[in-house]
C-alpha cells in the first residue's frame, strides 16, 4: 500500500467520517469514526508526513480545514491547540483499542456460535 502525503487536517462540524486501516493487499477495515468531536490527519502533529490509512465520508456535511504548515506552526507555539489535540489523540487511541477489542470479541462469539451449531448438527446425525 502506497502511503498518502498529508497536506491538510480537517475537523468536521456535522459530518461523520470513517477511518480505514488499509493492508498491503488493499483490504481495509474501519479502525475509528470521527465526528464533530475530532479531527482527521492526526499523523501531521504526531511527526508523520504520510499515512496508509484512508478517510471515507459516511455522512456528508461541513468541515474546517487547516494546512499542514499552519498546524505545525501552531504546535510550535505550544498553545492551547497542542493540548486539545493531544487530549483528543488519547481519546482517539482509546476508541481504536476498543474497536479492536470488540471486533475480536465479536469474532470469538461468532466462532463459538458457529462451532456450537455444527456440534449440535453432528450430534443429531449420530443419534
Amino acid at each position: 500500500m502506497n502511503p498518502v502525503t498529508l497536506c491538510v487536517t480537517s475537523t468536521s462540524t456535522d459530518s461523520i467520517v470513517s477511518l480505514l486501516g488499509v493492508l498491503q493487499d488493499g483490504a481495509s477495515a474501519e479502525i475509528a469514526v470521527v465526528g464533530n468531536d475530532g479531527a482527521i490527519g492526526l499523523a501531521l502533529f504526531m511527526g508523520g508526513e504520510t499515512t496508509t490509512n484512508r478517510a471515507i465520508v459516511q455522512s456528508a456535511g461541513s468541515a474546517y480545514r487547516l494546512s499542514a504548515a499552519r498546524l505545525k506552526d501552531e504546535f510550535r507555539r505550544h498553545g492551547e491547540m497542542l493540548h486539545i489535540l493531544l487530549r483528543y489523540t488519547q481519546a482517539f487511541l482509546t476508541q481504536m483499542a476498543q474497536t479492536a477489542v470488540s471486533t475480536g470479541i465479536t469474532r470469538w462469539i461468532s466462532n463459538c456460535v458457529v462451532g456450537c451449531f455444527y456440534r449440535s448438527i453432528d450430534s443429531l446425525r449420530t443419534t
